[in-house]
């Protein structure tokens, strides 16, 4: 078991599974960010964020 300092910390996820913090997404799938996009969009549109999309 590891010390409460370098314990791995999670919360349930939106369809049931579970989000894990400090995760290097770096070393993520494809497929996996695009989940995690996609999740930050609907947590967004059912809590009226307004997402601003910045040209240069």
């Amino acid at each position: 078991m590891q010390s409460p300092e370098k314990e791995q910390k999670s919360a349930p996820g939106i369809n049931g599974g579970r989000v894990y913090f400090g995760v290097r997404t770096s070393q993520s799938s494809k497929r996996y960010m695009v989940e995690v996009i996609e999740a930050i969009f609907w947590f967004g549109t059912e809590n009226n964020v307004k997402f601003q999309r910045e040209i240069q």
